[in-house]
């Protein structure tokens, strides 16, 4: 069953072959299953968790519980801890630990530095919708009304992804440090920027990782070839490297312009489909966890 807001109630969503009808969400519905997936704001969790009795929710809006945060490939044993909420890492911090995980298990890892480039099905339905818009607008002449992002986005970039808080970071910098944490173990500096860009799905990624100890191009290639769910695209001689039209409708997480600077820093480019990997799949393979 789909269950919604007042304003979708009645809408249908595509399941497969079916069309699920979407109902109004209220406390008995929600003792009337054993799965909920919450992809919606942290609020609505905040609200009817603590209402539900005997089911799990799997989410990725809240970050102010302790609970599990999960990426199967690489913690799932951590799910045995749930007590009815386990959480997905933000999409930034999936595409961060799937490229970088090989580092951290095989080398260890000092420091890491990402700019994320974030497509406008970052900010949902209607993030599309207002890019779509104000290019129509653009191209036509026409003045263009304001949207979900803080400036025009067509045609622009914006260093800014979600609120600011209090540090001059935005909320969806701040808790990528809390993920890796979480989903490693462990505390690694993390220094995080997210770029709000003009194109519609898809996101990138450029990480530049100080390692503890030093690796070689040719055996950094060999080592992230191994990854599950990890596919190398690198070779610059023919232009071959990731792109986000490359990963859309794609599970996997895209690894290219491999690269070891003279300090023996790692950089890579990553990217992957947001929607998929990034926040759909990750938490259906969490649920198919739960159920082996």
């Amino acid at each position: 069953s789909c269950f919604g807001s007042k304003e979708s109630i009645g809408e249908e969503v595509a399941f497969g072959e079916d069309n699920i009808p979407v109902k109004a969400l209220n406390v008995q519905a929600l003792n009337d299953y054993d799965l909920f997936f919450f992809c919606t704001q942290s609020d609505v969790v905040e609200e009817f968790f603590p209402k539900i009795k005997g089911g799990v929710v799997i989410t990725s809006a809240i970050t102010n519980h302790k609970c599990p945060v999960v990426i199967p490939e690489i913690n799932r044993e951590v799910l045995r801890t749930h007590r009815g909420l386990i959480r997905s890492p933000s999409a930034p911090a999936i595409s961060l630990l799937m490229a970088a995980n090989s580092l951290f298990e095989e080398l260890g890892i000092q420091s890491i530095s990402a700019t994320t480039l974030c497509a406008a099905s970052s900010q949902g339905r209607i993030g599309v919708h207002v890019l779509e818009r104000e290019v129509g607008d653009l191209l036509n002449m026409r003045e263009s009304e304001e949207g979900v992002f803080s400036q025009q986005i067509a045609f622009n970039l914006l260093p800014q992804v979600g609120p600011f808080e209090a540090n001059d970071a935005t909320e969806l910098e701040n808790s990528l440090s809390a993920d890796v944490a979480a989903v490693w173990g462990k505390p690694v500096p993390v220094f995080q920027m997210c770029v709000q860009v003009p194109i519609f799905y898809g996101q990138a990624q450029t990480l530049c990782i100080e390692t503890k100890k030093k690796i070689s191009a040719q055996d950094l290639r060999a080592l992230l070839v191994q990854r599950e769910c990890v596919h190398v695209v690198d070779n610059p001689g023919q232009q071959l490297y990731p792109t986000s039209m490359l990963a859309m409708g794609e599970d996997e997480v895209f690894v290219g312009r491999i690269r070891i600077d003279d300090f023996g820093r790692v950089h890579l480019f990553v990217v992957m489909d947001a929607l998929r990997k990034g926040s759909a799949l990750n938490m259906v393979q969490i649920a198919e966890e739960l159920s082996n």
